[in-house]
């Protein structure tokens, strides 16, 4: 009899155990999904757009680019160099986005992101011009003026202006921004256009006002903001990284990075 109870108790056991039981819903859960893209991205090596301070890297080119990475969570490798070169780079398809650069630079591998407009400013030396005229064109075609400009393309001239001053042997050349002003300063050229950013890093307010006069662009402001590759970029890859940057205007974060740095305002002039 004891047997038998114990038979009947081993059976119900099996039965309770090996009876199917149904699975639990599948709950949701959230995962970062990094980003697997390695992105190239080219910074110009122009303050402020780029530059080194104290070991630290800084610039509004390279503030934007580090920022859109973040938001990304991608992995990427930088080039830094001249504007020339980067362009010749990111023509070529070595670089995945380059910038901040105007609307009008034309790529034909290229979807531009605008970001700000910004006009382009002439600054011309008091002390080897009497002023007069109210327009850049005017004083492109003013022979006693000498224009100091960037190695290569610049970025702030028209083709057509430079072509113009390069034939009448009215332009000079330098390696950098601060061989550009310093050559200013010091009456070896009488004349630069640049934009706000530039002048903000490079001039303080009163000097701008006693020193120089300043003449803005005529037409709309420029478009400044970044070239994304259409050919190292597929559709879905270049939306994220425009998503990225554009959401930066969304939330203040553009105009939080852009205040960090100093920026002329033309209506700080006489």
């Amino acid at each position: 009899m004891k047997s038998v109870f114990i038979l009947v108790c081993c059976i119900l056991l099996i039965s309770v155990f090996s009876t199917p039981t149904r699975a639990a819903p599948a709950r949701a859960t959230l995962v970062s999904q990094a980003c697997e893209r390695h992105y190239v991205l080219g910074l110009i090596s122009v303050p402020p757009i780029y530059f080194v301070k104290s070991g630290k890297k800084n610039g509004l080119g390279y503030e934007f680019s580090i920022e859109a990475m973040r938001r990304l969570e991608c992995r990427f490798s930088e080039q830094v160099g001249g504007v020339s070169v980067l362009m010749n780079s990111f023509a070529n398809n070595r670089l995945d986005f380059l910038g901040p650069l105007t609307d009008d630079v034309a790529f034909k591998n290229s979807e531009f992101i605008g970001l700000w407009r910004a006009p382009r400013l002439m600054l011309i030396k008091k002390a080897d011009k009497d002023v007069k005229a109210k327009n850049i064109e005017a004083y492109i075609a003013d022979t006693s003026l000498v224009f100091g400009t960037l190695i290569g393309r610049n970025i702030y001239y028209k083709a057509e202006e430079i072509s113009a001053l390069r034939k009448a042997n009215r332009v000079r050349t330098y390696a950098s921004g601060e061989d550009i002003v310093r050559a200013l300063r010091a009456g070896k050229v009488q004349a630069l256009i640049a934009g706000p950013y530039v002048l903000g890093y490079y001039f303080d307010k009163k000097e701008l006002v006693e020193d120089y006069a300043q003449i803005q662009g005529s037409g709309n402001p420029l478009e400044w903001g970044f070239h994304l590759s259409t050919t190292r970029l597929n559709n879905e890859e270049r939306g994220r990284l425009k998503n990225a940057f554009l959401k930066m205007k969304e939330d203040g974060t553009a105009e939080r990075i852009q205040n960090k740095y100093d920026q002329f305002e033309f209506g700080d002039r006489e």
